[in-house]
């Protein structure tokens, strides 16, 4: 079973679903947890927690890094909370246009970085990892072989955006992945369609995704029925399906239909929070129910269509994936 993290912001709003869905696993950014270290520390502690190096955050920004800083905040979390850090690495500019040399120097910089992690918390931290093509995530295996061979786990980036427009090449690379890799494998920033396909073929230990709240902030509420993302609140994101909260509520058991079904269908904070409740609930439904999650995947045909290639004697799982050789 692939255990999901979502992510939770600690500086921005963002529900903390631990309390209300009893769901204890958090991904949070260093730099967020930088502003206040002990705050963090108190909110965190009793969960299982990833604490990501933030730095695709950071530079997003404008803003380089500091390898030291983000390691005093990682050490501080996992000392007091038992955090699992994840090395500091620089993302993939534009990953889609990207090409091999932009890859390799990613991964270049990253098993740098690597190397300072593994002195501070030996093979207990997540190692990522950037490819698009299976060529490039054989030479990131090689630098990894390098710089922190024992790492306890290794964390697939650069991934969002394949999934998001290329979704049957981002599966088919990490059932390549699960192929090649011994450790454990994590998947950053996993969609709902992509969490399904990991959970029914075992393709990831752990994936970490903000769908819940990044659908809420659209007025969408995943329906209980049919699985499709839903307009409650009819404000954006027109040409989506609607549906009247007690609709959903009618099928729903989660916190907000069983108590307070209209908030699905406002603005503002409260809307925002019990939307992010429902669709953590209704995807956490999902991923445990195998029929579910096949009825979701049966949304995105491209997923479906690649997961089944991915499945035993149905030859190569590189097979259809550019750069192969």
């Amino acid at each position: 079973m692939t255990v999901v993290y979502f992510v939770h912001s600690l500086t921005q709003f963002s529900p903390r679903l631990w309390r209300t869905l009893g769901h204890p696993y958090v991904m949070v950014s260093a730099d967020d947890a930088a502003r206040d270290p002990q705050r963090a520390v108190q909110l965190l502690r009793g969960l299982n927690v990833i604490v990501d190096s933030g730095g695709y955050r950071l530079i997003s920004r404008g803003r380089l890094p500091s390898p030291e800083e983000v390691l005093e905040v990682q050490r501080t979390l996992a000392d007091e909370v038992g955090a699992e850090p994840v090395a500091l690495d620089t993302p993939v500019p534009h990953p889609l246009r990207a090409g091999d040399a932009d890859f390799r120097a990613a991964n270049e910089a990253t098993a740098r970085n690597a190397r300072l992690w593994a002195r501070v918390f030996g093979d207990h931290f997540i190692y990522p990892l950037h490819a698009h093509t299976p060529g490039q995530l054989r030479d990131a295996l090689q630098r990894l072989r390098q710089a922190a061979p024992t790492v306890e786990a290794v964390g697939l980036g650069s991934l969002a955006p394949l999934a998001r427009h290329r979704p049957a090449q981002a599966l088919r690379l990490i059932a390549y992945a699960r192929s090649m890799i011994d450790k454990r494998i994590h998947v950053f920033g996993a969609g709902n369609s992509l969490l399904a396909a990991l959970v029914l073929h075992r393709l990831a230990d752990t994936a970490d995704t903000s769908s819940p709240l990044q659908d809420a902030r659209y007025g969408l509420a995943r329906h209980p029925k049919t699985l499709a993302m839903t307009l409650t609140a009819p404000r954006r994101a027109q040409g989506r399906p609607r549906a009247e909260p007690h609709e959903i509520a009618a099928k729903c058991s989660c916190p907000v239909c069983r108590t307070e079904p209209e908030a699905l269908a406002e603005w503002g904070r409260r809307g925002l929070l019990a939307r992010t409740v429902h669709n953590a609930y209704q995807l956490l439904e999902v991923l445990e129910d195998p029929e579910k999650a096949a009825k979701l995947l049966a949304r995105r045909p491209q997923l479906a269509a690649a997961l089944a290639e991915t499945r035993p004697g149905r030859g190569s799982v590189a097979a259809g994936l550019p750069g192969k050789a």
